[in-house]
């Protein structure tokens, strides 16, 4: 057979170059992530769960989007098998819908696999921080630690494996805990979020990242490249108090990041506490006006959306 030369590489006349399986493996990868922002961007009906999780109910519900604590089986610890995860894709007329795990990434918490009781009182790891105030069994952590993102990044990984469509990022925002002492918080978490991207897109190309809150981080490039959504939480009520609606000057500081979000083609996901009828009628008719997809919940997350 004729052989031709091409940077220094043989190669078989008729057969495709490296550089042409490159672009068509890039182009492959490109199309799966295309597709399942096409797939978060059609979402009209989404919600959180992370207790009492009845994998059954939210296969037959209409959810084109669900948020579920990966661990589903608390007794036995387990997430959903494959069988169970292909019915949860799968709407009852046909459709799809994507499946996202819970997981933080800016907080330490009791009741998972990672975490040893003996720290509560003893020596504790380096990453480790301080006891929250506001979350019962829930720390902060210092999330820049190579152990801790072994911790995360080891966990971001099983989660792809798996076959969740992607992650829902929660205390991405744990930046917040070490203002005033590490200048260079912010960036830290840019850069976990886009190691959690790198490491979780090398398995699935197409695999979704959604950051939960966190708006200050949208001013950065790396961390908006890195995701596909954000979901943010009370945009329009409950800074203080259930059902009270919030400033202007409140909704005003967290739009300037989100419309910046938006703009750069992520989906705008957002999370009230409302049971008031009138208030969640005017919350629905401003989100439409946002065009920001709510989702009306309580905070234990322990009902079908």
């Amino acid at each position: 057979m004729l052989k031709i030369r091409l940077e220094g590489v043989s190669q078989a006349e008729g057969e495709p170059s490296l550089s042409e399986e490159a672009e068509r493996t890039a182009s492959s990868m490109h199309a799966e992530r295309s597709e399942t922002r096409r797939l978060l961007a059609s979402v009209a009906r989404w919600g959180c769960q992370y207790q009492k999780i009845d994998l059954q109910a939210i296969a037959d519900s209409r959810l084109d989007l669900i948020v579920i604590d990966p661990i589903v089986d608390t007794a036995a610890g387990r997430g959903p098998n494959l069988e169970e995860m292909k019915s949860l894709k799968r709407k009852p007329n046909g459709g799809r819908r994507l499946v996202l795990a819970y997981l933080s990434i800016g907080a330490a918490e009791e009741y998972r696999p990672y975490w040893s009781p003996r720290w509560s009182d003893g020596p504790a790891p380096e990453w480790l921080g301080s006891k929250s105030l506001e979350w019962s069994r829930s720390y902060s952590v210092r999330y820049w630690h190579s152990e801790w993102q072994r911790i995360v990044l080891d966990a971001a990984v099983r989660l792809a494996d798996a076959g969740f469509d992607g992650i829902f990022l929660d205390r991405v925002d744990g930046f917040q805990d070490w203002r005033g002492i590490r200048p260079s918080a912010m960036q830290d978490m840019a850069d976990f979020v886009a190691k959690i991207a790198q490491a979780t897109r090398s398995r699935y190309s197409g695999f979704l990242l959604v950051g939960q809150n966190a708006e200050p981080l949208l001013a950065s490039k790396r961390y908006l490249d890195a995701i596909d959504g954000v979901s943010k939480e009370s945009l329009l009520t409950g800074l203080r108090g259930q059902g009270v609606p919030n400033s202007n000057a409140d909704i005003e500081w967290s739009l300037q990041y989100l419309r910046r979000a938006r703009n750069a083609g992520l989906t705008i996901l957002a999370i009230e506490y409302l049971d008031d009828a009138p208030l969640l009628a005017a919350a629905t008719s401003e989100y439409l006006r946002l065009s920001f997809v709510p989702f009306f919940g309580n905070r234990l997350h322990d009902r079908l959306p």
